[in-house]
């Protein structure tokens, strides 16, 4: 994609952006490196509290075992609070989602919006070697590709001045 930017005098400059920068961009520059972690037998109460105090929207849930789980604000609200359970007794194990999918840091961006698309998910667990490396989530990649668009439109512009 590339956006036409024309001058007073009708000249274009042409910057490449948008699909382009999906298609360059790796998971490991957008991803968020220090994920946050909790135990499966904490309570959701204590989830919740942990989402506030980090301001995030998710947690990575880990057990004695090694098996990772995702608890999410919604996890929270559809599992325990319209469930009718007690966030302080009710486990983060009984309401996480144990079928995670996966990307690898290598993988493009937009390999990424296509996985999460095609699942209906709105976070991917950063992995390599079976080692969890981070999470990337929409807004990880609404917020990369953003910056990258604004320092293609600040350059443009630049040069816009500079020639006149």
């Amino acid at each position: 994609m590339f956006i036409n930017v024309k001058s007073a005098k009708e000249r274009s400059l042409n910057v490449k952006i948008g699909l382009h920068v999906s298609e360059k961009m790796l998971v490991k520059e957008v991803m968020t490196k220090n994920i946050v972690t909790i135990d499966a037998d904490k309570s959701v109460y204590d989830a919740s509290d942990l989402l506030r105090e980090k301001k995030i929207g998710s947690v990575i849930v880990l057990d004695k075992e090694g098996d990772v789980g995702l608890v999410t604000k919604r996890d929270i609200i559809g599992g325990t609070i319209l469930a009718h359970k007690n966030p302080e007794t009710t486990t983060v194990s009984e309401i996480m989602r144990t079928n995670l999918i996966t990307v690898h840091p290598l993988e493009n961006i937009q390999n990424a919006v296509d996985l999460m698309g095609k699942n209906k998910i709105r976070k991917l667990i950063v992995v390599k070697d079976k080692v969890i490396l981070g999470i990337i989530t929409v807004t990880d990649i609404s917020r990369a590709t953003k910056d990258v668009v604004k320092r293609a439109m600040d350059t443009c512009f630049r040069e816009e001045t500079e020639t006149h």
